[in-house]
């Protein structure tokens, strides 16, 4: 009967113990059991703080040509430059390599061009006293190599000689607002690289400045009003439209124009222009001038009226 006894509690003190043990892991906080989903900061390589070397290799950066931009040659041949081509008044360049440290610029001629379609080019280029000219080195190259190979121009006296036996041309940023132009007075305006034809005055453009956009100009000596004095003309773009002010007319000298104070721009259509409002420019009409038709009849357009015979 003890043995019974005893061998009951015995019995009963293992399952008391057998159940606290139970009860302990069953207490277990689940935060503190790890998730499979959440990315281990010390085993998972993506969440180390190193740059990949995608974000911090420069090296497949194409550096942009230096030369380009908008020029006017000494010749009066407009340039426009970019990365892929050269664009040389009637003349295209196709650029295919270009060396802004040596100043090198490989390219195949435009097959429409006149002189030596299809064939290849060089050209260098080089600032010199602060100003930039140029050379194409090669004009009919049978082959990229090949020009490529063309040794280079001399830059030590550009304006007398280093380019195939003559000088090399330079290149001069391009005045912004060139074109024809009517205004809001009905006046016609011619404007290019060096100068400002309005009406039947003209003006000399000695300087510009195309971030602060003026013009310094002298004044034709056949104008109406105040020949061979200095003007400052002012331009400015607001709302999409084009205007000018005039700004100094009758200046003693091209500083004395130079120093005169910029147009006020705010309100252009109303005020800021030497206390009147600004003159608007807008596309010149493209058939200005004077016709006859298949009847007979005769017609003369302007930038504001059309005049037909003796109607209007």
């Amino acid at each position: 009967m003890k043995t019974l006894l005893y061998n009951s509690l015995i019995w009963l003190a293992l399952m008391l113990v057998i159940g606290c043990g139970s009860s302990e892991s069953n207490d277990t906080d689940p935060a503190d059991v790890a998730d499979p989903t959440t990315t281990q900061e010390t085993d998972d390589p993506t969440t180390d703080d190193t740059t990949t070397d995608d974000e911090t290799d420069d090296s497949t950066t194409v550096e942009d040509l230096a030369l380009a931009g908008k020029y006017v040659d000494s010749w009066g041949t407009e340039h426009e430059i970019s990365n892929d081509v050269w664009l040389q008044g009637s003349s295209a360049y196709h650029i295919s390599a270009y060396d802004n440290e040596t100043g090198t610029i490989i390219a195949q001629n435009d097959a429409s061009n006149a002189y030596n379609p299809d064939l290849w080019s060089r050209f260098d280029w080089a600032y010199v006293a602060d100003k930039l000219w140029y050379c194409q080195t090669a004009y009919a190259a049978e082959s990229e190599e090949a020009a490529l190979a063309t040794e280079a121009a001399d830059a030590t006296n550009p304006a007398e000689e280093g380019c195939g036996g003559f000088s090399w041309t330079q290149l001069n940023e391009a005045l912004e607002i060139r074109g024809e132009y009517g205004d809001s007075w009905g006046g016609e305006h011619t404007i290019t690289q060096t100068a400002w034809v309005s009406g039947s005055s003209s003006y000399a453009i000695s300087q510009f400045d195309n971030e602060a956009k003026f013009i310094i100009a002298q004044n034709g000596e056949e104008n109406a009003y105040n020949p061979g004095l200095w003007s400052r003309f002012d331009w400015a773009k607001v709302d999409g439209n084009l205007w000018y002010c005039q700004t100094a007319y009758a200046a003693e000298s091209e500083e004395a124009a130079l120093a005169t104070e910029a147009a006020d721009a705010t309100n252009p259509a109303e005020e800021g222009c030497c206390g009147f409002g600004w003159t608007q420019l807008v596309d010149a009409l493209e058939i200005r001038g004077e016709f006859c038709d298949s009847w007979g009849g005769e017609h003369t357009i302007s930038q504001t009226a059309l005049l037909s015979g003796c109607s209007s």
